[in-house]
């Protein structure tokens, strides 16, 4: 059985921006990257497309005891 404390997870969560009204894509990219830092640090990227931002966790650790333990 493998050793559970090797193993690390982590989530990337990534948000399409559509215009409310036509719901086409748009590009609010560089306001909500720099809006979202006050908030998630560097857990905030943009991504290449332009219409699109990803939110990612911090690693989190697997034990046994202790279930998933999030690192900063």
């Amino acid at each position: 059985m493998a050793n559970l404390q090797q193993f690390t997870i982590g989530v990337e969560e990534e948000y399409m921006i559509l215009d409310p009204s036509s719901k086409e894509l748009k590009s609010h990219q560089k306001t909500i990257v720099t809006e979202g830092e006050k908030i998630f640090k560097d857990k905030i990227k943009a991504e290449m497309h332009q219409a699109v931002v990803e939110v990612g966790t911090a690693v989190c650790k697997i034990s046994r005891k202790q279930g998933m333990k999030f690192e900063p």
